[in-house]
């Protein structure tokens, strides 16, 4: 029997629902949940701690179960945001008990199997949901299954790992992993060192912008695994000349400058404002900013008279491989938008691909998983781009050796999906 709750859950209630439905209506629109739930939370400081983790665990729990509690045209009902919460919750909200209209159970830990089953128990589904319906109607014809892996295996361990939260990774300058840990610990943070990447490490919790830029925590950002296996591969070398085309936030460009022991050159080309802002910020705390030259703009706007030792080019795409960690992003990208991805793309690894020298280096990487984004994208620019051979590195997760490209998969390290590949420009033989 459903318990007895008091009625000043009611407004709680109205006020969680409208939030979902407010939620789901700007992702339909483009904006990205995390970022209405910011623009919310600044509007209503109100918010407790506890409160803005249950609306922002719920509207997320949603758009990833959107699948299986979604009937296209009806807007988000009581019922169906209790059970979003329940299949991602280890322990149910009290809010959650009054929304719904049965006893809810927490489902985290069960296959999805299991919790098909519970929504026919429930009354969601008349029969069990297909695994296939989590994601939008297209995906499995446009993702590529790496070629030693069965496609059927694939997909269902593709889909399992969009359901599930991936852990949150934080990685440190070099050397410096083991002092961030204890100066975490003494905060109440039980960070946890990553198996084989030296500087990554985990956290259960959010970290308090007080504790992270504390002086006694070396100067770590939060980069999920698969981002750092691109800097790996890459792998610059001191001294060397970077030029990150698609800079963002800094991630990968503080990454280069790390792997380079801080002595080179790195050029970062961001259009954004806000994302140069941050690149900035986290230069000058980390005290590399004398060796990163910070451009605001297009990267295809960027003269290509320079040359550098490597180019990486971590280019703008479908973000397939972002689907556990964002769930909503699967509902705001269509098999439509895909070919203006790769046309971009495309222009951007050639643009890139002047800039390297004779024997430097040229990586690509995508966060996601289609083919005509991953290997069909790396077959158009070797034919059009004779001279950059395709290059032989490590998996820096499974150790194995990789010609040309691979694939970080979420199941090697919990984490999001990227696709990188990596060629060698030649010097030409043609004589002019």
């Amino acid at each position: 029997m459903k318990p007895s709750l008091p009625a000043s859950y009611e407004p709680q209630a109205r006020r969680l629902i409208e939030t979902v439905i407010n939620a789901d209506a700007n992702v339909r629109e483009g904006c990205p949940a995390d970022a209405y739930l910011a623009r919310l939370f600044r509007q209503n400081r109100a918010y407790g701690s506890k409160t803005r983790r249950l609306i922002a665990d719920t509207v997320f729990s949603r758009f990833r179960w959107r699948g299986w509690l979604t009937r296209e045209g009806k807007p988000a009902d009581p019922a169906t945001v209790a059970l979003a919460h329940a299949l991602d919750a280890d322990q149910i909200h009290p809010l959650i008990n009054y929304l719904a209209p049965f006893p809810v159970e927490p489902l985290r830990g069960l296959s999805l199997t299991k919790k098909a089953e519970k929504l026919v128990a429930v009354g969601a589904w008349p029969s069990p949901p297909e695994p296939e319906q989590l994601v939008p109607h297209w995906a499995p014809q446009q993702w590529t299954t790496p070629p030693d892996m069965d496609a059927i295996d694939y997909e269902k361990r593709l889909i399992t790992s969009f359901q599930e939260r991936p852990a949150i990774w934080l990685r440190f300058p070099r050397d410096t992993r083991d002092t961030g840990l204890r100066a975490l610990s003494a905060f109440g943070h039980d960070a946890v060192p990553h198996p084989v990447l030296a500087s990554a490490a985990s956290i259960s919790r959010a970290i308090s912008r007080e504790h992270a830029e504390h002086p006694s925590v070396p100067p770590f950002v939060f980069q999920d695994v698969s981002s750092q296996c691109v800097g790996l591969i890459a792998n610059p070398q001191p001294c060397d000349r970077w030029w990150d085309v698609c800079a963002g936030a800094g991630g990968k460009t503080l990454h280069l400058a790390d792997l380079m022991q801080y002595r080179g050159h790195v050029r970062a080309t961001e259009p954004r404002d806000k994302a140069v802002r941050e690149l900035q910020r986290r230069a000058q705390r980390q005290q590399v900013h004398t060796m990163i030259e910070v451009l605001q703009t297009d990267a295809r706007d960027v003269a290509s008279g320079r040359m550098f030792d490597g180019v990486l080019v971590d280019a703008p795409c479908s973000g397939m491989g972002t689907w556990s960690r964002a769930p909503d992003a699967r509902w705001r990208i269509s098999q439509e938008d895909i070919p203006a991805f790769t046309a971009l793309q495309r222009a951007l690894l050639q643009h890139g691909a002047r800039s390297v020298r004779n024997g430097g280096v040229l990586t690509y990487a995508v966060c996601t998983l289609t083919a005509e984004e991953t290997v069909s994208q790396v077959r158009a620019f070797e034919m059009d781009h004779p001279d950059f051979v395709p290059q032989s590195f490590i998996h820096p997760l499974t150790r194995e050796t990789c010609r040309g490209h691979t694939w970080i998969l979420p199941w090697q390290g919990s984490c999001g999906a990227m696709f990188v590949a990596k060629w060698r420009k030649e010097a030409s033989n043609v004589s002019v």
